[in-house]
């Protein structure tokens, strides 16, 4: 199958329905190629017409005196349908459809014809983009197959930067406000319905041009997640980072009736997970986007997170102090040297701490800012730098606090944002190819989002492939919870407990596992929320209260009507804090694993992250770092220190059991782990457990009844 790439350089190519009408759909992509620089040959079809905008017109494409290489069809409904098999028949290699009223409108017709379009193209080898698309540009060659206005807005100009969208509207906007910044634009490629060319295809395209620094995508959601797979690695391969704006967060709610982990892992957090994890930053506003966009251009080195301030306005110090620490950017220390020097530079009153305020004194010493960046080194104690000068306009030397700036940015080769609200103050900064915000907040972002995207395609370098096998049909089996232990049994620390038959085994139980209180809880495959029902009994202490304990679980689960497969008998522990590892099938991206906080109020109160196999356990020490509670497993207020590694390793061995060749587990939720402290060392103990599978496991521990094969572990 060809290609992507057939659309970015075509020899030639046909308008169907083309109009001599520049501003109407089918005259716009004939008015840019004429105008913007494209070599090949331009053939519009229009069986009316001799002409069209001065060229030779023909009815039809059989008329064509060459087969094009590429068509852009701009009629709609039924004649579509039928160019499109035309160009099918002649031999073209791809076609833009940039027509609507297909499966867009969720009309049936319109979705058979774009259905009926897309067998046509795939039998015959030729690519479809569309439909419904604003269609394709490469200003590089001149090959701009869109209708898109914004072009006549924001003149075009080549460079290193590339915009692929599944919605024509939301290529627009961030084309434009590129322009607006004086950034060049290479790709503008707006796909509609990706029906079979698709926005994880023309991603893995552009990235193989060598001038490209940047992809920004607008992504509703991830219809081919492998192919999207392939072109985040092909990125990370080639050094291109990828930026995505994703539309839709809407919770995945159909498979959540069982599991913890279904109720949280919304599609949202899943596609968050699933971009991270392949090196994507994603960002939440149209805003974040475009401004993420100069610092990838200047390509600086991250090193850490530790930021220094420069500006000749103390309020813009504070500001920009505050936006560091809602970011959690640490503020650097100057070493020694670094710091007597800037105090050399600086008149007496100014402050050569970092944030260094240089004071209004710069307007009558233009040198200040080159002065003290010049004493700056690129192991001076700092990572990152904010140059915020708010004021600066009739009297201040810009051009020379621009040059300034671009001589100190290349010299340390770290990311450095300026930031004035003055826009032909801007411009002077840009012209030095320099990243530029409109004020702390900005730039302050812009720095966070870049220091930390490094770090996640870092770690996504050389990862494995994911496991992106979907759920299957139907719904699955809940497996009470002496299965859902077992099938945990071997790969974790699981609490010891015995599975029985009545209140008299019950008290059997507590005797054989010695321990100073147990847990009675009814085993059932009704229900997971055992304790919303009466089903759990906690800190039996006696034979006496575990016998009382079973009968009223077993008369609990008999009065709600409940499957009874039996009474539960396990050892309570007093565990430093309640975790859980949950792990499910999505619907779309295949295996996730989540880790958080755990007990009752795990919905209620989320405090998780999620990761996507297959992980290592730096992966998941990783997650549990980033999670609100993590700073209490250190211990506060003289608490011990809790290790957080055998938590980590439940969490790989969960991940490891989803993606096994062999394995049905369609989720698994393990909660509560208790973070136990035992002696020097912390154990992670599945205190309970809840497996659902697609299909009924064969052989012993199946669920079938009461039994104690479940022995005392």
């Amino acid at each position: 199958m060809r290609g992507a790439e057939v659309f970015s350089d075509p020899a030639s190519v046909a308008l169907i329905g083309a109009s001599d009408n520049p501003d109407k759909v089918g005259g716009r992509p004939l008015f840019y190629l004429r105008s913007l620089g494209y070599r090949g040959v331009i053939y519009p079809i229009n069986p009316v017409r001799d002409t069209v905008q001065g060229l030779p017109a023909y009815p039809s494409v059989a008329d064509l005196p060459e087969t094009p290489d590429v068509a852009v069809i701009a009629v709609a409904g039924r004649g579509a349908v039928d160019a499109v098999a035309a160009c099918a028949a002649r031999g073209v290699k791809g076609c833009v459809v940039i027509t609507s009223g297909f499966a867009e409108t969720r009309d049936p017709n319109g979705a058979a014809m774009q259905q009926e379009m897309v067998r046509t193209a795939r039998n015959a080898g030729m690519r479809l983009v569309g439909p419904n698309a604003q269609g394709l540009a490469n200003f590089g060659t001149g090959t701009v197959l869109t209708f898109s206005t914004m072009i006549i807005e924001e003149p075009p100009q080549d460079g290193p930067v590339a915009l692929v969208s599944q919605s024509g509207g939301m290529s627009a906007i961030p084309y434009g406000l590129l322009r607006g910044r004086g950034v060049g634009v290479r790709y503008f490629h707006g796909t509609g319905n990706d029906s079979d060319v698709s926005v994880a295809e023309l991603i893995t395209a552009t990235v193989a041009d060598p001038d490209i620094k940047v992809v920004c995508t607008y992504l509703e959601g991830v219809a081919d997640p492998p192919a999207f797979e392939r072109a985040a690695r092909a990125a990370l391969e080639r050094g291109v980072p990828i930026v995505a704006l994703v539309g839709g967060r809407s919770a995945d709610g159909a498979r959540a009736a069982a599991s913890h982990t279904g109720s949280l892992a919304s599609e949202s957090v899943v596609v968050d997970a699933f971009l991270e994890r392949l090196g994507v930053r994603r960002v939440d506003t149209m805003t974040e986007l475009v401004e993420a966009v100069d610092l990838y251009l200047t390509g600086a080195s991250v090193t850490g997170e530790r930021l220094a301030i420069v500006s000749n306005s103390g309020g813009s110090c504070v500001l920009a102090s505050d936006q560091a620490g809602a970011h959690a950017l640490p503020m650097a220390v100057w070493d020694a040297g670094t710091e007597q020097a800037v105090r050399a530079a600086l008149p007496a009153f100014a402050s050569a701490p970092n944030p260094v305020d240089i004071t209004g004194a710069l307007l009558t010493d233009s040198g200040l800012v080159r002065r003290v960046l010049s004493c700056v080194r690129a192991d001076s104690g700092a990572d990152a730098f904010l140059v915020s000068l708010p004021v600066s306009g009739r009297g201040y030397d810009v051009p020379e606090f621009a040059s300034a700036v671009a001589d100190f940015a290349a010299r340390v080769d770290r990311p450095v944002a300026v930031t004035t609200p003055q826009p032909r103050a801007a411009h002077e900064y840009r012209k030095h190819g320099l990243a530029v915000y409109a004020d702390e907040a900005a730039g302050i972002r812009a720095l966070a989002g870049y220091i930390r995207h490094a770090d996640v395609r870092r770690r996504a370098i050389g990862r494995g492939v994911l496991d992106l096998r979907r759920p299957g049909v139907g719904p699955g089996m809940v497996r009470n919870e002496a299965d859902s232990l077992a099938v945990l049994d071997g790969r974790a620390d699981v609490v010891r407990h015995v599975l029985v038959d009545g209140p008299a085994a019950a008290a059997q139980a507590f005797t054989d596992l010695d321990a100073a209180r147990v847990v009675v809880k009814g085993c059932t495959t009704t229900v997971t929320h055992k304790s919303d029902f009466g089903l759990v009994e906690l800190g039996c202490a006696s034979v006496e209260q575990v016998a009382a304990a079973a009968e009223r679980v077993l008369d609990a689960m008999r009065a709600n009507g409940f499957e009874v497969d039996g009474v539960l008998v396990e050892e309570m522990l007093a565990g430093a804090f309640e975790v859980m590892v949950g792990g499910h099938r999505d619907g779309k991206l295949g295996a996730v694993v989540l880790v958080g906080a755990g007990g009752k109020y795990v919905e209620a109160v989320p405090d998780f992250a999620m990761l996507l196999p297959p992980f290592d356990r730096a992966d998941a020490l990783a997650a549990i770092g980033s999670l609100r509670m993590a700073p209490l497993l250190a211990g506060v207020r003289g608490e011990a220190p809790v290790d957080a590694g055998p938590w980590a390793d439940l969490a790989v061995a969960v991940g490891e059991l989803l993606i096994a060749p062999e394995s049905v587990v369609e989720s698994l939720d393990a909660n509560p782990v208790l973070l136990v402290r035992d002696g020097a060392r912390t154990r992670a103990v599945v205190a309970d457990a809840v497996v659902v599978e697609r299909r009924v496991a064969v052989g012993a521990g199946s669920g079938s009844g009461p039994s104690e094969s479940a022995a005392a572990r």
